[in-house]
């Protein structure tokens, strides 16, 4: 109410650490993270409607995927029949977010700063009103999918897994579990990175990026049972690392945009101002130079983090865990 008298621009609300405690069981653990989950995507939902800042979208995004992340690190104590749909929501719902994000990024972080170095460059002009049309439609799409009906099933379904009986889950102590699903997370990674990620092709790179997001989220799913100075520099190099392969990532996505807005061309030079594509790209090769060159030192650094959660107490593992010693 005050915010509306003083005119106040609705702000971006990132995600909170769940407070969780060794005494819960998983249940009670994924209740607490879909409830942090429900709330930040209900805090930025202003922020989407304003459509003035970006990071709106960005945190409204976030959240979904750490909620659809929790389902899934969960997954081997919750039932599969209610999961799966709930998990088809959440995918429907963060690819109707997505066009207003690519085209942010596109227009803040890959056009903007070759416009800056060529203000006058009417190519470059051409394209940002292409794109900025391009992102008004993907608002609309947003803001379309949060003010449906199938959008606020989905909070009330969200809502009501939080009290959802699952026998499995309420079994398990957290502790152990985290200390399984971390190792997991973590063994992942290591085997998606092999002995040096910059020899990866580009798929690999991204489904690499995956893995490291999902470790990231479990991190901050549990951090709260383990002491901060024995977490903080560990998933410090994880968000390196990540942030690392996420600007990899936006230099593909940008090259899939141009496609886009070529009307699909293969080669978007061919049908937009081609001096104006050819200076994105080559921004774009130079990000990816540089984002390969310190990725090597980050992947070591990260390798040499200590295993934090292995001086957790010893617990029934959810699964067999797979033959074979970890290197990093």
């Amino acid at each position: 109410g005050y915010a509306l008298h003083l005119g106040e621009t609705p702000t971006p609300t990132k995600a909170a650490e769940p407070a969780l405690d060794p005494a819960m069981s998983a249940r009670e653990a994924l209740g607490v993270i879909l409830s942090d989950g429900v709330a930040q995507l209900l805090a930025n939902e202003a922020v989407v409607e304003d459509g003035t800042d970006p990071e709106g979208v960005h945190q409204a995004r976030v959240a979904v995927r750490r909620t659809r992340a929790a389902l899934s690190a969960f997954k081997p104590v919750i039932e599969r029949g209610p999961r799966k749909p709930l998990a088809r929501k959440l995918r429907w719902l963060q690819q109707a977010l997505g066009p207003a994000r690519d085209w942010d990024v596109f227009l803040e972080e890959t056009l903007g700063p070759v416009l800056k170095a060529a203000p006058e460059s009417e190519g470059l002009r051409g394209l940002e009103k292409r794109s900025a049309k391009r992102r008004t439609k993907g608002y609309k799409q947003a803001l379309k999918a949060i003010h449906s009906k199938r959008y606020q099933r989905l909070l009330i379904a969200l809502e009501g897994w939080v009290f959802t009986d699952n026998p499995d889950a309420e079994r398990r102590a957290v502790g152990g579990f985290a200390q399984d699903l971390l190792e997991a997370r973590y063994r992942a990674v290591l085997t998606d990175g092999g002995a040096d990620p910059t020899a990866l092709p580009t798929e690999a790179l991204h489904r690499l990026r995956i893995e490291i997001k999902k470790l990231r989220y479990a991190v901050e799913f549990f951090r709260s049972l383990y002491a901060p100075d024995e977490v903080a520099g560990f998933l410090q190099a994880v968000k390196k690392l990540q942030d690392c392969l996420g600007g990899l990532n936006d230099a593909v996505v940008a090259h899939r945009l141009l496609q886009d807005l070529a009307g699909g061309a293969e080669d978007p030079a061919r049908v937009l101002d081609a001096d104006a594509v050819r200076a994105i790209e080559a921004a774009q090769a130079e990000k990816i130079e540089t984002g390969l060159a310190k990725l090597s030192a980050m992947w070591a650094r990260f390798g040499e983090q200590p295993v934090f959660w292995e001086s957790a107490a010893e617990a029934p593992p959810v699964s067999p865990a797979p033959a074979g010693a970890r290197s990093g």
